[in-house]
């Protein structure tokens, strides 16, 4: 496949992926258990596939050894983001049938403490997510500050959006920012996003087309 076509459909993909998290973040539009399942589980894959997309572009610059530390931290990170959710959802839909099928009330406030105590089950792997996230933006954005592509303010745009989660969710480990009344940061990285894929998108227009491999 065209090189260029597949890093336009990659990008498509990569667009639909922040919106979906940006909807369940503030839940806006709400879908079926399964249609929220799978959305929910593609993020992760089709994040990895704009990692990859990325790498691919900044291969050039200077900063190797900084590009490769920003995507081997980033595909971590979304492999603990996978993990999380899965955990997450396990966890919630079996401790919500159990509890809904418990006729003895007793019974029901112990299964709703077991449930409190499983879910920081994976507030733990969502911290673990945060760490290399953060690192991953942050050394990814020193690569951008350098690149003609993109420069200095994808740069530090980035590298504030990673520090900030990073401390934030340090300071209320083991709650989440968001649950300890702190300023939630995770959002507005997906604006890092955004505008690295829009600006991907710019610079392809400019490009001529790259080589098809043919078979021999």
């Amino acid at each position: 496949m065209n090189k260029k076509l597949l890093s336009v459909i990659a990008s498509v993909f990569g667009l639909l992926i922040i919106f979906i998290y940006l909807n369940f973040a503030v839940g806006l539009v709400h879908f079926s258990q399964f249609v929220t399942l799978v959305l929910a589980f593609a993020i992760a894959p089709v994040v990895l596939w704009g990692i990859i997309e990325l790498h691919s572009e900044l291969s050039q610059s200077d900063n190797r050894i900084i590009l490769r530390l920003g995507t081997v931290y980033l595909v971590i990170a979304f492999s603990f983001f996978l993990l999380m959710l899965v955990v997450q959802q396990a966890i919630f839909i079996s401790m919500d049938e159990f509890i809904a099928n418990e006729p003895n009330d007793a019974n029901k406030n112990i299964l709703k403490f077991i449930l409190k105590a499983l879910n920081r089950v994976q507030l733990g792997i969502d911290v673990a997510f945060d760490v290399f996230y953060s690192l991953g933006l942050v050394f990814m954005s020193i690569v951008l500050m350098k690149h003609k592509g993109f420069g200095t303010p994808f740069g530090i745009y980035g590298i504030a959006c990673g520090s900030l989660l990073l401390i934030f969710n340090l300071y209320t480990f083991p709650i989440p920012p968001r649950n300890a009344n702190l300023f939630d940061v995770g959002p507005f990285t997906a604006v890092w996003w955004i505008w690295i894929i829009a600006q991907g998108i710019r610079q392809r227009k400019t490009k001529p087309n790259y080589p098809t491999r043919t078979e021999e």
